[in-house]
């Protein structure tokens, strides 16, 4: 997997874990909450892009 690939899917994992801790503990419309889920959203949506980009060899992390 190509090390930019690879280093997305890892920081993917890093804000959704973020974003579990702080729905636990606060209200989804909670500001912070808000922002740490478009973050998440835009690593997403990168990751999307370059699964589709076919410039990169692309191994499927998630099915």
């Amino acid at each position: 997997m190509n090390s930019q690939i690879a280093d997305l899917c890892r920081l993917i994992e890093e804000v959704r874990e973020e974003l579990i801790q702080l729905g636990a503990n606060k209200p989804f419309t909670d500001p912070e909450v808000v922002k740490i889920s478009q973050e998440l959203d835009q690593l997403l949506n990168e990751y999307e892009f370059l699964r589709h980009d076919d410039r990169y060899e692309f191994e499927r992390k998630w099915a």
